[in-house]
């Protein structure tokens, strides 16, 4: 559990506060697994107006490796989208990629691992053949399972040729059941231009980013792979000149059953630091039971970046008490249950 001394979120979510020396030094292996779990150059970058002068937060060559590799990814990725546009596909940019153009104040501070593409369900097979006539292969994903792939909005990563660049095509936003709120022509249709390295792009617009990576933090239970969620829905709600767009983001959450999406998100930053004057009053009303007990846990484990994670089995009774609730977390297990009879390869049947 975390220490009654303020933890690293305390000052991530109140960027105005500087920490003193002391609080620096004690923090400093919070400062070092935030940078594994983000990103060096996302950490130096938070971090930077919260330590006190003279303290170096993440050293400054894991920052410049690490930016250089993100650039790399993204000229790369820009490289493939201007392919993919004139084989006559359209594709948006989502999580990573996105969120980088969207909220950052520069593309290359939020780090990269595979790079998620949105394509309409019709365009799925042309772009795959195309991918695939340029030498691209799909990879089963990392920890992959007896039971296959039970993602239905995602398939196993497809590698470029030079190995070092994946994609992640979806056809929905996310998994069950973010497309109930949010469906993939939504997303198009919201989309907005932006420019990178002087080349246009169309990515999601900001509610549509913010409610992705509340439903992404969930989907994931609040472990450690979904620290970049949270830090990108903290930079959203503290480091942005404009407040998200609550009323449009009730809108999406409760027309498709996913208010616990919106709600679980924002109490576990209030319960990281984030003031409630930041919150609506709707959204602070407390989870009970049990499910406030494994809501309590998670803010643990993320106030300490996760010292001590949970878990195979505590996460799976998290799915089921607080992240997916019992109408998910009865899919997902369906899904698993199923998958060991047949398992899905996650690769898409043309």
């Amino acid at each position: 559990m975390a220490s009654a001394l303020p933890h690293l979120w305390h000052f991530l979510l109140n960027p105005a506060q500087v920490m003193s020396a002391a609080d620096a030094a004690r923090l400093q292996p919070a400062m070092a697994r935030l940078a594994m779990l983000s990103s060096p150059a996302t950490a130096d970058w938070l971090l930077q107006p919260v330590v006190p002068p003279g303290h170096m937060a993440v050293a400054p060559q894991d920052v410049l490796r690490d930016r250089l590799q993100t650039r790399y990814l993204r000229a790369e990725t820009r490289r493939w989208l201007a392919a993919i546009a004139a084989a006559g596909i359209e594709v948006l940019p989502l999580k990573g990629f996105a969120t980088g153009l969207a909220i950052y104040p520069e593309a290359e501070l939020r780090g990269l691992g595979d790079v998620d593409l949105l394509v309409r369900q019709a365009d799925l097979a042309p772009l795959v053949r195309f991918l695939r006539v340029q030498g691209f292969v799909f990879r089963l994903a990392q920890g992959a399972q007896v039971w296959g792939l039970i993602s239905d909005a995602s398939f196993h990563p497809f590698v470029a040729p030079d190995r070092q660049l994946s994609f992640d095509l979806h056809v929905h936003p996310d998994d069950f059941p973010l497309h109930r709120s949010l469906s993939t022509s939504d997303v198009f249709s919201a989309a907005r231009a932006v420019t990178d390295a002087a080349m246009a792009l169309r990515i999601p617009c900001d509610t549509h980013v913010l409610l992705m990576a509340m439903s992404h933090a969930a989907r994931d239970k609040y472990d450690p792979s979904a620290v970049r969620s949270v830090v990108d829905m903290a930079v959203m709600m503290t480091r942005m000149d404009q407040p998200p767009d609550w009323p449009a983001l009730a809108a999406l959450a409760e027309a498709g059953g996913n208010r616990r999406i919106l709600r679980l998100a924002v109490q576990v930053l209030h319960g990281l630091g984030l003031s409630a004057e930041a919150i609506p009053a709707d959204l602070q009303r407390p989870f009970r039971g049990l499910a406030g007990w494994e809501l309590t846990r998670v803010i643990g484990e993320l106030a300490d970046l996760f010292a001590a994670p949970s878990g195979k089995w505590a996460l799976q009774r998290r799915e089921w008490l607080l992240t997916g609730g019992p109408q998910v977390a009865a899919w997902r297990t369906a899904r698993r249950l199923r998958g060991l009879v047949r398992p899905w390869s996650g690769v898409p049947e043309l």
